[in-house]
Order: structure tokens, then sequence, then C-alpha cells
């Protein structure tokens, strides 16, 4: 059930996680998987207190009384075996933790199927059971002869044999408790005790033989040694990707948001591009059902330049800083100088003035959501961007006549370097308007206020999700709101608060190994193909993904399908030909004298011989203790022909010996031609003898009507 690559390295250890064959796996249900705990209890307890122990709720037409699924006798021995009373509190327990793992291991499935029961396991039980209820003819208005403590040591004995790895170390225990968990709890929930004798009414015999049936097909379920799982993984992928005619996926109610799709989006992840098309991070928040919260991350999240909430900007020659010669920041002076010009000295600014206005659709709403924030954030983030070289003012909150900043350039020579203001402070004043406008460039451009670098626009979306609810036993549908990001920046994002680092995910693959390691690549890697895969409802098998993905990472760094990748390994040089570049590969190895041991599938189908695989990866061995007693052969002629007529004359006295209960003796060969051998090919039973040709007596001549050959002549 290993799965090779290259000179013996193990890609998998467990084909598939479970060691069985694709074709064997079917679309099956957990038909009590939503059921709440009243009629869980009723469908699996067997209450051997109860009064209605054995009786259903409905009554049987013909007789009008209850209809019974034990008899009156099995009733009574049940009730009085306490050993049986604890067999089955215990099968109970066992039942309801299954419950709570399956929930589990169905909702880390994700993409909206935490409610889905359909699953696909060996072994399909619904039709094993219709098989047996009609071979052996079970009604099911009758009770059925089962004792309970018998479908319990049945039910045991077989769980004990579903074995798919054997071993009894740490490592094969594990293994083995991974590969049959599911099928065992689907096992479980099917053949509970009081679902065998209320549900199915199952005879001794139909029991046994439903048992037998699922044994013997589980083990037949095992993959073959020597299967091309790559082959047929290459196939499975393959036909849906041929069928892909998406480029972008436009999502509902979000114009500018676009995720690449189809075969660009399958061409990437193959080639493990460096620069996706359209990065995205996926952010689900701790607490998900809070829009407000959301909302806030939201702003920290999405990175702002000063350009970006930049309506105009204005160059004046406002010469006196204490006032001003526009009448909108009149306010705006009055409020700031008072305090400013206690500091510091309002000659030293230049007369030059950067007027800078704010798009009051960005800045209200900031100053809505975070009671914090105000203009003189900015601010800080100009002063220290250039180093103090500059003073600025800011309006206030509530300003009414909207949002400005006024940028004026330090003189004093101190900060010349910073500013870079020419030698003479003639200059000055005549070269600040200048100033300015290089000013405003660079500070439009690089002035990074908020947000995250590379994260350029931030969505907030309403995701349905149904989940578990302990409180009514039920599933009940629930409202995520979680962020889609255009850009990525996986560390940066990972360090909020308020993000949950557990399920933020990247559909960038070389962020992902980069951030998370070979594991969240290998795991990003399997759910971006099967999302590619399965956009449009296609099935794909898991175990095919998985060997794609499994190819592509398990050497602890992301190798791409590509002449640069899975073409650079260590496979020979007639497979690397195969794929790309041939005449160059071909070239390459004879330059540098590569050999090829022909181990694979492709090289041997080139040169049409038996390959490595199916049968023809079982070697025969010789055991040469067995050849002490071997008869030689024997070569001389003269020896072989004594060894001839000794073998005739033996093989014609037995055929005497034993003539009466020869049948059709007349027609034995031996019989009519003694000279015959048996180490002759048929003897006389070929064409070439007359009497045994399919037309009589008439040979075997070439050319003859009866051959086909020639012309009659």
């Amino acid at each position: 059930m290993h799965t090779y690559i290259r000179k013996g390295c193990v890609m998998q250890f467990l084909y598939g996680e479970d060691g069985m064959d694709a074709t064997r796996i079917e679309k099956q249900t957990f038909d009590t998987y939503s059921y709440n705990e009243k009629k869980f209890k009723e469908t699996y307890y067997l209450d051997l207190n109860s009064d209605l122990l054995g009786r259903t709720n409905y009554t049987v037409a013909k007789t009008n009384q209850y209809d019974f699924f034990m008899h009156p006798l099995q009733i009574e021995s049940c009730r009085n075996d306490p050993e049986l009373r604890i067999l089955l509190d215990e099968e109970y327990d066992i039942l309801c933790k299954d419950r709570i793992q399956l929930r589990e291991i169905l909702a880390a499935r994700g993409s909206g199927q935490e409610s889905d029961p359909t699953v696909y396991l060996p072994v399909n039980l619904d039709r094993l059971l219709w098989n047996a209820q009609k071979q052996y003819r079970i009604n099911l208005l009758e009770p059925s002869p089962l004792h309970p403590r018998v479908i319990l040591d049945t039910m045991k004995a077989l769980n004990d044999e579903l074995i798919v790895v054997r071993g009894d170390d740490p490592i094969s225990k594990e293994a083995q408790y991974n590969a049959t968990l599911l099928f065992k709890i689907f096992l479980r929930s099917k053949f509970a005790t009081k679902r065998v004798l209320r549900d199915y009414r199952l005879s001794k015999e139909a029991l046994e033989f439903v048992v037998g049936s699922i044994l013997s097909e589980f083990k037949s379920s095992f993959v073959h040694p020597g299967e091309m799982c790559g082959v047929l993984a290459a196939q499975s992928i393959g036909e849906p990707a041929t069928q892909m005619t998406l480029n972008t996926f436009h999502n509902t109610g979000i114009s500018a948001k676009n995720v690449t799709l189809g075969v660009p989006r399958l061409n990437e992840i193959l080639n493990v591009g460096k620069n996706i098309k359209t990065p995205s991070n996926l952010i689900n928040l701790k607490i998900r059902d809070d829009k407000t919260i959301a909302e806030n991350v939201l702003t920290k999240l999405e990175f702002v330049k000063l350009g970006d909430i930049t309506v105009r900007t204005e160059i004046h020659y406002d010469p006196d800083p204490r006032n001003t010669i526009i009448p909108e920041d009149e306010d705006i002076v009055a409020m700031n100088a008072p305090i400013d010009y206690l500091q510091i000295n309002p000659d030293d600014l230049s007369p030059w003035l950067l007027r800078i206005v704010l798009d009051d659709k960005f800045i209200g709403p900031r100053i809505e959501q975070d009671k914090d924030f105000s203009l003189s954030d900015i601010k800080d983030r100009i002063t220290e961007h250039y180093g103090g070289g500059v003073h600025v003012m800011y309006s206030d909150n509530n300003s009414t006549d909207g949002y400005v900043l006024r940028l004026r350039i330090w003189m004093n020579s101190d900060n010349r370097d910073i500013i870079e203001i020419g030698d003479s402070d003639d200059n000055v004043c005549n070269e600040h308007p200048e100033w300015l406008r290089r000013m405003q460039r660079t500070i439009l451009d690089e002035l990074h206020l908020f947000g995250v670098p590379g994260i350029k626009k931030v969505y907030l979306s309403e995701k349905k999700i149904t989940r578990w609810n302990d409180t009514t036993s039920s599933f009940e549908p629930t409202k995520d709101w979680i962020l889609e990001t255009d850009g990525s920046n996986l560390a940066e994002v990972m360090n909020f608060i308020e993000v949950d680092h557990t399920s933020t995910t990247s559909n960038d693959l070389v962020e992902m190994f980069q951030v998370l390691g070979i594991e969240g690549a290998r795991s990003s890697l399997f759910n971006e193909l099967r999302n590619v895969l399965s956009f449009d409802g296609a099935y794909v098998n898991y175990r095919h993904i998985a060997c794609l993905a499994d190819c592509m990472t398990f050497g602890g760094y992301l190798m791409a399908v590509s002449r640069h990748g899975i073409n650079k390994g260590e496979s020979g040089p007639m497979l690397r030909a195969s794929f790309e570049e041939t005449v160059e590969v071909f070239m390459n190895s004879a330059i540098f004298s590569h050999y090829d041991v022909f181990n694979g599938v492709t090289e041997n189908v080139m040169l049409g011989q038996l390959g490595r695989l199916g049968t023809g990866i079982v070697d025969l061995l010789l055991d040469h203790s067995k050849l002490d007693k071997a008869i030689d052969v024997i070569t001389n002629n003269d020896d072989n022909n004594k060894f001839n007529d000794e073998l005739m004359e033996t093989t014609d006295k037995y055929f005497k010996d034993n003539a009466e209960s020869t049948p059709f003796q007349s027609s034995t060969p031996y019989m009519s031609n003694s000279s015959l051998s048996p180490s002759w090919s048929m003897g006389g039973a070929t064409p070439m003898i007359g009497a045994f040709t399919p037309a009589g007596t008439t040979p075997y001549v070439q050319g003859s009507p009866i051959s086909g050959y020639g012309k009659e002549e």
C-alpha cells in the first residue's frame, strides 16, 4: 500500500490514507446524522428496564395488536441478564462518542458541507442488507429470532477482523485506527443491536451472510500491489480539467472582486507561480457573528496611503503663519496657532503652504468606527516621515468645512538636509514652490498611513454555515462574517488579535510554505486543487488529488509539475524525455553518461516490454534447497532417445491396462498410433494425422479448400 516515486522514495505510506481502491468506493449516507437526542436514543438505546422492551409504537393491521420485534422468551431472558445490560450501555456510549467524532470529521471538510451526511466508503451496507432480506425471505412483520448477545458478539468479532495495517508498534496501530475509523463508525451506526432487531429483523443465517459479505468485500476493496496510482490520478484530474472554460469567477455583490479559476488557476497551482494573478487572503475571525468587529478589523487591514484619501492638493503663498489668506482655513489656524507657536518660532516657517484636502467619505466613517482616531494621527505620520522637517496643521474631527492638512517647510539650517534646501537663504523663498511640488509627489505615493502592506482592498462578506446546536439538538443555519482581500500578506494579518490564525489562509502556495511550512503548503495545495476541480460540482476522489499534492510536497519543498520542477528529479532519461525537451534530455544524458534501469511505467511502454506494474512487479525467487532431488536434463541424443522409448513403453502399458476405463478409447491418440510420444505437441490430435482431423480422413494440404489458403487447382 506504499506509493513510491523516484528511486525508492516513499510518497505515501498508505494509499489514500485508508488503503482502499478508488473503484471500490461508493457514496453512502449516515441516515441518523441529523437526529436529535430524543430520536437518537429511541433509535439506538435498548432499555431492558422499559415496559416497552421489544415492542414498537405502531400496531399490525391484521391483528390490531402492537408489533413486537423480539420474542417474549427473549425479552424475559434479556431482563434477567445483568451482563447484557452492561454490554448494551457500553454500545450506546460508543455510538454517542462516534456521533461526536463524526461531526468533527465531516465539519473539517468545510465548503458548506458541515451538515451533509454523505461519505465515500467501501462496501455498500444498504445493498447487502437488502440482498440478505430478499435471499432469506425476511418478514418485517415478524419478530427477529436473534438474541442481542449474538449481535453484539458478531459485530465485535467483525470489527476485530477489519484490519488494513498490521503491526503492534505505535505507528502501525495509529495508521490502522485512522484507516478504519470512518468505516467502523458507519458500520456500528448501521448494525447497532436495536436497529438489527427492530428495523432489519434479520435471522441468524442472514446476519452471518451479511457479516461474511462485509468482510469479503472489505478485504477485496484493498488496493492491489503494483497499482498505477499515478496514472489513475492523472486521468482523474485531467478529465475535468479538459472541461474547464471559466477564467475568472465574479463574486456576487462584490463588483471589484475577481478570483482566478479554471485552467489559468490550475496552471498557477501546478507551476507553483510566485506572482499569481489574484493573490488573496481568506480571513476568519475569532468572533465570527459580530459585523461590527469585522468592520473594525477591515479598517485596520486595508493598506491606505495619503494619496488614496486625498481629493486635491494646493500650493499657496501664505506669508504669515499666524494668520491665513484662505478663508476656509481660518478656524484651523485659530485652533492650532496659539498652541503650536508657544513652542516654535513662526518666523522659521516657509511662507509657502502645501494644502491637502482629504476625502470626507473616508475620514468620516473612520471617525465613527474608531473613537480614538483624529487627523493628529496623520500629522504624526507625516512629521515622522520627514524627521520633523515640516510643520503640520490639521482640521478638527467635528469640522463642517471638510478635512484639511496645512504643511510648511522649516527654514532653519538644522533641517536643510532633510527637506533638501539649498545653501542660500535668499534661494529658499524662491525655490520653495518646487520643493513643495516634489514633496507633494513623494508624500502622496509613499506615505503609509494605515493597514497592512500588500492588502490593497478588503471585502466583507456573509457566509452561511450550518452548525450543530447542542441546545436545540439540531443543525441550524448560522451566518459568519469573513474577510477576503485583494493582495496577500499572511504573516502580518495573523498578528492581529481579532484574527483566528488557525483557519486564516492564503491562496499563494509559496507564501503558505514560507509562513506555515511544508505541511501548511500541502494542505493549502490540496484545498486549492479541490476548489478548482470541484467548482462546477464535479467529483474527484480524495486519493487522486492527495496523490498529486503529496507528489509536489513530499520532498520538503514545493516541486512544480513542469520541466523546471518534476522533470529535474532523479528519474531516468527515458521518463524525462517523454515529458518535455526530448532532444535536450537525450543530449545531456549522452554527454554525462546517464543510465536508465527502466523501473517506471513509461520507459517500459516505450520499449514494448513488461513494466514494473501490476503482476509485473512480482519477481520469481528460486529455492535452491528444493533442487537437491531434481532430475538433470538429458542432453545426449542417444540417451534422449532411450529415455523417450522407456517413457513410451510405460505410457502404452498404462493405457492398455486401463483401456476399459478410458472413455472413447478408439479415439485416443496413443491407442491408434503407438509411435507417438508425449514429448510431441498433442500427438495424434494434430491436424497432420488424417484420422483425427476435423474433416475426417482428408489430410491437411496447403492450398486445399478446407485449409482456406491459396486457390483450388
